[in-house]
């Protein structure tokens, strides 16, 4: 897919280079190549094509830089709590501390390396028991009871094709009570 058909509603457009590889471009920007996967579900890891656009961690259509060194989180988003890397610590011992799912986390903190953490590292840590992050402006939500894809939709005021791309890990069937979801957010208020 081209630049002008990939839309990536959470997060930037990357478009391939000649040679580029997709666990290149997923080290590039501090992913693994299943988190690139997850956020291009069209692409095929195996057959990249120079011009090629992936969707890649970013805001406003401005792809991340990649990271030589873990950011220092200067200021964590509202609701999210800081922490900073403890002698012993390590990444599952962080999900299980908090209560987090390792996308979220991940995503979060695109810089701390889960093989190579290092006592004295800071760190963003998502609400307890958040399973994944949205990006690039989307908002996360919790699905009430009785609510579905349809009444979400409605709800919100947005097709249902909206709710799906925003969340492309989800079929249809997965929207139910409990589970966290993006939508989009706008002047205070989803949409």
């Amino acid at each position: 897919m081209s630049e002008n058909e990939v839309r990536c509603p959470a997060g930037a457009i990357y478009t391939v280079k000649e040679g580029d590889t997709f666990a290149d471009i997923a080290a590039r920007y501090n992913l693994t190549a299943g988190e690139l996967a997850a956020l291009n579900p069209y692409a095929d890891p195996g057959s990249l094509a120079a011009g090629q656009a992936l969707c890649v961690p970013g805001d406003d259509g401005e792809a991340a830089a990649p990271q030589d060194e873990p950011p220092r989180a200067e200021a964590c988003p509202d609701g999210y709590e800081e922490g900073v890397v403890q002698a012993g610590d390590t990444y599952a011992s962080l999900l299980q501390k908090y209560d987090i799912s390792y996308q979220a986390f991940r995503l979060t903190n695109p810089g701390l390396q889960p093989a190579s953490l290092r006592a004295g590292q800071r760190y963003c840590v998502p609400p307890a028991g958040t399973r994944r992050v949205c990006l690039g402006g989307a908002a996360s939500y919790v699905i009430g009871a009785g609510e579905t894809l349809q009444t979400l939709s409605e709800k919100l005021n947005v097709t249902p094709g909206r709710l799906l791309r925003l969340n492309p890990t989800l079929a249809p069937s997965d929207f139910e009570e409990g589970r966290q979801i993006c939508v989009i957010e706008a002047q205070g208020r989803l949409i």
